[in-house]
């Protein structure tokens, strides 16, 4: 059974979303507010974020050598045993110029092919998930199939960069800057992956809420990740109650809100610390999420764990969602 055994990101200097929308996002503010700070208060009540980390994709090979490195040191494992390197849901080529003549892109970085070099990973294989918000949760479904017929380690990549200071404000979320790592064993050595499940829904099977609190117009999605987590704990003989803490996306706080409003369960058992320290880091909030709450509480031995995420792409969206138990064999580095 495949277990992850390592997790840790990298989070770039923060900027307050009262700095961002004075210095860069000021045509975004709505002309019924007349000052960044008033309309910045309301974002703060209404999505729950109040700073991101704000990077550059040019650091990211450094980060992630720093990150690997920083894997290999602790556990000491042999670069040659690594069987696969997923990289989920960014774009790893760098400082790439296009030649149209060739129709090949030269000059250029490609991340994990770098990866792969530096650290002698001789026989892994390298393996790209498009999925921005959701692919790191993919690779982890994926992670007991592949390895289970052949290898012994799994490296999950993936990385949060808004190349655009205006394409970090939606509607819904205000996005940071991130980059995160998973390494996943063969053996059941920490937080066994027990099951993983995933649906996709068409745009128009949108339905809307209307009764938040925090006066959001949330999309139906919760509707569909709520059954997907009581269908996947339904097929392993589990309920909600069975379930120690979910970890979630950071989206905004009123995700969370909607989520335990369907699941029905209290707010408290969704993992929200995060959402107003970092923002939504795409599929680096997984990352971000697990390790920070293992870090902070002393979990049960053979306690459930649920990691849900979604992924909002043009025409459709994905749900994900995994199941973990607590191996008390062997816990996460700290």
């Amino acid at each position: 059974m495949a277990s992850i055994i390592y997790t840790d990101y990298f989070i770039p200097e923060k900027v307050s979303i009262e700095q961002l929308f004075e210095k860069d996002l000021r045509p975004f503010i709505p002309e019924a507010y007349d000052s960044p700070v008033k309309y910045c208060q309301f974002l703060r009540e209404t999505l729950g974020i109040g700073e991101i980390g704000i990077g550059d994709v040019e650091d990211s090979a450094d980060i992630y050598s720093s990150l690997i490195a920083g894997f290999i040191k602790e556990s000491k494992i042999d670069p040659a045993e690594v069987s696969y390197i997923v990289t989920a849901g960014w774009n790893p080529l760098l400082q790439a110029s296009r030649n149209e003549e060739l129709d090949f892109y030269t000059d250029g970085v490609n991340v994990p092919y770098y990866l792969h070099k530096k650290f002698g990973f001789v026989n892994a294989k390298l393996l790209n998930l498009e999925h921005y918000c959701s692919g790191s949760t993919y690779a982890l479904g994926l992670a007991s199939s592949l390895l289970d017929k052949n290898g012994e380690y799994m490296i999950i990549l993936t990385a949060s960069f808004v190349p655009r200071i205006d394409n970090r404000f939606k509607f819904y979320t205000i996005c940071g800057d991130g980059v995160g790592i998973f390494v996943v064993s063969r053996r059941s050595v920490g937080l066994d992956i027990i099951d993983f499940d995933s649906v996709t829904m068409w745009h128009d099977s949108y339905n809307k809420y209307e009764g938040s609190p925090e006066r959001l117009k949330a999309f139906g999605r919760q509707f569909h990740a709520a059954d997907l987590v009581k269908s996947l704990l339904a097929q392993n003989g589990l309920t909600l109650s069975d379930v120690h803490m979910i970890i979630p996306h950071n989206v905004n706080s009123g995700v969370n809100y909607l989520s335990a409003k369907f699941l029905g369960i209290p707010l408290d058992k969704i993992f929200s610390e995060n959402t107003s320290k970092t923002g939504h880091l795409l599929g680096v909030d997984i990352m971000v999420n697990l390790k920070d709450y293992m870090n902070s509480v002393r979990i049960p031995d053979g306690a459930y764990l649920l990691i849900t995420a979604a992924s909002n792409d043009i025409g459709g969206s994905t749900f994900q969602t995994v199941l973990l138990r607590y191996n008390p064999n062997q816990s996460l580095p700290q």
